[in-house]
């Protein structure tokens, strides 16, 4: 879908750090096994914010009570 809405590579991609295996390790190899080109040139890779110990969506769901 990305190849065909979005091109061949990306600038900056990003996600979760725990989609950094096996999701975006194998989506790396696939993209660039089929085009021949970097897939990303910046990776982002950003963590759960935790307050008093608590993930930051359980405390959203919590206040939506």
């Amino acid at each position: 879908m990305s190849l065909k809405y979005l091109g061949d590579g990306f600038e900056i991609h990003g996600g979760g750090r725990d989609l950094i295996f096996p999701h975006h390790e194998n989506e790396i190899a696939q993209s660039e096994s089929s085009t021949l080109k970097q897939f990303a040139k910046i990776w982002m890779h950003v963590g759960m914010i935790t307050i008093n110990g608590e993930k930051w969506p359980s405390l959203l769901e919590m206040s939506n009570q």
